[in-house]
């Protein structure tokens, strides 16, 4: 993206179903709008789902990869600008522009945050050090080469457990290591780990540090009684859920003790012309479908609140 100011109706900051959303309904409303991307390729979250979408209504199933590719071209030949592997890199909130990494100006009449979540740190000795020399960023991805391979997965909900699973079926010896009494996952994932001989479920435990020499080697647990134990390990999975990507609102809109933006039912944050749709503002059930369907809520609440006659 080149120096320079430019200006368009309304731009939103992520390529995900919630933003993309927003841009096929903008230009169904007739909206200049443009899209930009931290990263190279669109979709956010959908490109880290590895298992077949099935509940996405009139959807059979679909890759989450295909999905995102699918909604970025159709809001390319609705006429929306996108850029990609650009970053914002601060919000002005007054007069409703955006500054990004090679030092451009986006002005607007309306700014769309569908910034998304990213998965959440355990925050632990090690955890950087050894990111990319055992630590994991997908065990779907990689089980193929685990095969034989001891995994440690921290977490209890569902991604923790499908990935016990997927992982184990791979042939993995995999001890899924929990901080609560029981497991939040469902039972479609559960019960399946609970009978295969190669998950361990540790409950009522935390990881303490992770060792290793040029890799990692070990994790360092805490039982119920508080004492420390080394559990061999070759590769450690992280997955004990999310934090928004709220960092560009902080200074600027509302948001709540978790860091996810306060919004009425369209989108709007308490500042005038900034909304936020999505899995930023979503802490309690977010879905492929609840993104788009904000996206599109915000679009059209744009065009009533800036567009119409008397706004």
């Amino acid at each position: 993206m080149s120096d320079g100011s430019r200006s368009t109706d309304i731009l939103v900051i992520g390529a995900g179903p919630a933003g993309l959303s927003a841009a096929i309904w903008a230009r169904d409303l007739g909206l200049r709008c443009t899209v930009i991307d931290a990263r190279p390729e669109p979709g956010g979250q959908l490109n880290s789902i590895f298992s077949p979408i099935r509940n996405y209504p009139g959807i059979e199933q679909i890759e989450g990869p295909r999905l995102a590719n699918d909604m970025m071209l159709q809001a390319r030949r609705a006429g929306a600008d996108l850029i990609f592997g650009e970053a914002v890199v601060s919000i002005r909130a007054p007069e409703l522009a955006v500054l990004t990494a090679s030092g451009s100006v986006l002005n607007t009449k309306a700014i769309v945050a569908a910034t998304g979540v990213r998965r959440r740190r355990l925050c632990v000795p090690g955890e950087s050090e050894y990111l990319g020399r055992g630590i994991l960023d997908s065990g779907a991805k990689r089980a193929g080469e685990l095969g034989g391979s001891r995994v440690t997965i921290i977490g209890g909900g569902d991604a923790a457990i499908e990935n016990a699973v997927l992982l184990g079926r791979a042939g993995a010896i995999v001890t899924v290591i929990h901080r609560g009494a029981e497991f939040s996952a469902r039972d479609e994932f559960l019960n399946p780990a609970e009978r295969l001989a190669s998950v361990t479920l540790l409950r009522e435990s935390n990881v303490l540090r992770i060792l290793g020499d040029d890799r990692v080697t070990s994790v360092e647990v805490a039982g119920a009684d508080g004492l420390p134990v080394k559990i061999d390990t070759n590769a450690v999975l992280i997955r004990i859920g999310w934090e928004p990507n709220s960092d560009l609102l902080r200074e600027h809109v509302r948001l709540d003790e978790r860091g996810y933006a306060i919004t009425d039912k369209v989108g709007r944050t308490d500042v005038p012309g900034i909304y936020a749709v999505g899995d930023v503002t979503c802490r309690e059930a977010p879905t492929i479908v609840t993104a788009a369907g904000a996206g599109a809520a915000a679009a059209k609440a744009i065009y009533s609140d800036h567009f119409t006659p008397g706004s």
